[in-house]
């Protein structure tokens, strides 16, 4: 026991600490921030280098950063946070109050972009001819969507687009069936095998409503 109180007594390397009084100081600011002290660590601090003069600076630091905080805070609302600040994720920490009109300007051309793209997605559902929950919201699946109608084939003129309606429902099961009976049809010879695929298509044709395929001339 007196070994024990004589080492927790002891100055914890260079930081004119015992080691006492970090354990205490680190159970009390513990319970005040209620979360893992682990996350907010700071890299590269230690018995060898905090010493009282580095001590000092940090509680400066930290003064320092309450102040802003809370005069930025203040600018707002009562009993607001940081988050309800015009500039708050703003990173750039070369930016001063001189510079606020182009930061303003740019974060409306910014509100703008989006407006524009919410009201382009209402016209694409409508071009599309889907509905308008079905186009993605997000800026990276909207992109990829953007992406797959670059893809689509140029329009040479001769294609009969008001058929297209006719490619969904029953019909685009008689589309795929026509598609694996000239499959079926070029792979097996004989004229009586042909005749034979022919009218089984045909039967399965009929069954199908409305079916009018022409997409081109």
């Amino acid at each position: 026991m007196k070994s024990h109180a004589e080492l927790v007594n002891t100055t914890y390397h260079k930081t004119g600490k015992t080691i006492h009084e970090i354990l205490t100081a680190a159970s009390r600011y513990r319970k005040i921030i209620n979360m893992n002290p682990k996350i907010i660590h700071p890299k590269g601090i230690n018995g060898n280098n905090f010493d009282p003069v580095a001590q000092r600076e940090t509680k400066d630091l930290f003064a320092n950063y309450i102040e802003i905080y809370q005069s930025l805070v203040d600018q707002t609302m009562e009993n607001a946070t940081i988050r309800n600040h015009p500039w708050y994720g703003i990173r750039n920490s070369h930016l001063t109050t001189i510079d606020e009109e182009n930061v303003m300007s740019t974060l409306s051309q910014w509100q703008a972009s989006i407006e524009n793209l919410i009201a382009y997605k209402d016209q694409l559902a409508t071009s599309l001819n889907c509905k308008k929950e079905e186009i993605p919201d997000t800026l990276k699946e909207f992109n990829s969507l953007c992406d797959d109608i670059k893809q689509l084939p140029a329009l040479i003129g001769n294609e009969l687009l008001f058929s297209l309606p006719a490619l969904r429902g029953d019909n685009r099961i008689a589309v795929q069936n026509m598609m694996r009976f000239c499959l079926m049809k070029s792979s097996i010879p004989g004229r009586k095998v042909h005749h034979f695929l022919t009218c089984r298509f045909l039967n399965v044709l009929n069954r199908s409503r409305h079916f009018e395929m022409p997409l081109m001339r």
